[in-house]
C-alpha cells in the first residue's frame, strides 16, 4: 500500500482511512508507506518548481501483512511532514523488521512488528488519534482520498 509524491510534484493527500485488508507476498516494496521522496521530476514540465505537499489524516485499521521483505515507511520531509498519521490493530509479518521514518507526526495501537526505537516519531495510544480514527470510522470526518493533480495513490 503506497502513498507518494515529491515536492516537484507537489500536491496534497488527506483523509485517507484503510480498514480490513490483507497484504500477501509484497517482495519489493513496504508493506505500508508514505513518502514524500518518490521518483524523479517530471521531464515533461521544463524548470522545475518545488510545490508544497500537504498530508495528514491516514488512518489503517485492521491491516495484515503477510511475507512482506519490507515494513512500514513514513518519509515526510523537513517543510513536508506527514501529520495525523494513525495505525490500529496492524500486524506486518516482515522478513526484516525495517521501519523508515522521517518527519511523521502519528501514534498506533497494537502496531507489531513494535516501531520502538526504530521509530521514535510514533507514539503508542494517542487518544486523539483514535478519536480521529473513530470519527473518520463513522462518516464524522471526511471517508475518501482527496488528491492533488499530481500526486498519487498505488498498491
Amino acid at each position: 500500500m503506497r502513498i507518494k509524491t515529491n515536492p516537484i510534484r507537489g500536491g496534497f493527500i488527506r483523509n485517507v482511512f484503510w480498514s480490513n485488508l490483507l497484504i500477501e507476498d509484497a517482495a519489493k516494496n513496504f508493506g505500508i508507506e508514505i513518502a514524500t521522496d518518490y521518483g524523479d521530476p517530471n521531464p515533461s514540465c521544463p524548470g522545475s518548481v518545488e510545490a508544497p505537499v500537504d498530508m495528514k489524516n491516514f488512518v489503517y485499521n485492521n491491516i495484515t501483512g503477510i511475507n512482506i521483505t519490507k515494513g512500514l515507511r513514513f518519509f515526510g520531509m523537513d517543510n513536508d511532514e506527514i501529520e495525523g498519521l494513525f495505525l490500529n490493530d496492524v500486524n506486518i509479518d516482515v522478513v526484516t523488521t525495517d521501519y523508515d521514518c522521517q518527519f511523521v507526526h502519528g501514534s498506533f495501537n497494537d502496531l507489531s512488528p513494535n516501531p520502538s526505537g526504530e521509530c521514535p516519531e510514533l507514539l503508542s495510544e494517542d487518544l486523539d488519534c483514535m478519536d480521529t480514527a473513530s470519527e473518520v470510522a463513522t462518516g464524522n470526518l471526511l471517508n475518501g482520498v482527496l488528491i492533488g493533480l499530481v500526486a498519487g495513490i498505488g498498491l
